[in-house]
């Protein structure tokens, strides 16, 4: 079997370790899981990175009077700041799979301190232009190729989901629920993965 997160937790370290543009990511504090998608469709979020604070690293947001507090989160006795989901991620291509976590790798505050990377304006997420951030990510995932990254690192990259489950006998990866925007509880256990119908 083929334990998901393990893969792709050792791939984001290894992006970590090699670009500038991510030198602030401790990847100890960031936790990859998987979540079961509804249906086999593309559409929907492919991954999605989740802040676990709020603007500016701030544990607690007051709205209209009301006070909201940013659940803690710790797994294997450390603090996570952020999760890395990855819902419908298995059938995309290897390129679009690796496109895929740069675009949510790139999310990440420069600070580190629980939120997201903010630009100016409405479009906080990804700017004045979406199709800039795009090209931006595409120009991150050519110099990281370029680099030569170990061919063993991206492997799992080349599998769908059936491809994987014929290779290595199963999937099985960290799971959280869909319903986890207000992280409480994770399940430390892997847990094996079935595809959607």
């Amino acid at each position: 079997m083929i334990s998901y997160t393990d893969h792709m937790e050792a791939l984001i370290r290894d992006i970590v370790s090699r670009g500038d543009e991510f030198r602030h990511v401790d990847c100890a504090a960031l936790l990859t899981a998987v979540s079961q998608a509804r249906t086999s469709r593309i559409s929907g979020d492919l991954a999605q990175l989740i802040p676990l604070r709020f603007e500016g690293g701030a544990t607690q947001r007051v709205v209209r009077g009301r006070t909201y507090y940013a659940n803690s989160l710790r797994h294997a006795s450390r603090d996570i700041l952020y999760s890395f989901l990855l819902p419908r991620f298995c059938d995309l291509s290897p390129d679009r799979k690796l496109l895929t976590v740069f675009h949510e790798l790139y999310h990440i505050s420069p600070e580190f301190n629980g939120d997201i990377r903010r630009f100016a304006g409405r479009n906080y997420a990804h700017g004045s232009s979406r199709r800039k951030y795009d090209a931006l990510m595409e120009e991150l995932v050519q110099a990281y190729s370029k680099a030569n990254p170990p061919g063993e690192l991206l492997e799992f990259l080349q599998h769908d989901f059936a491809g994987l489950n014929r290779k290595f006998g199963g999937v099985t990866g960290r799971r959280v629920r869909r319903r986890w925007a207000a992280v409480r509880t994770i399940a430390n256990a892997e847990v094996r993965m079935q595809k959607a119908e």
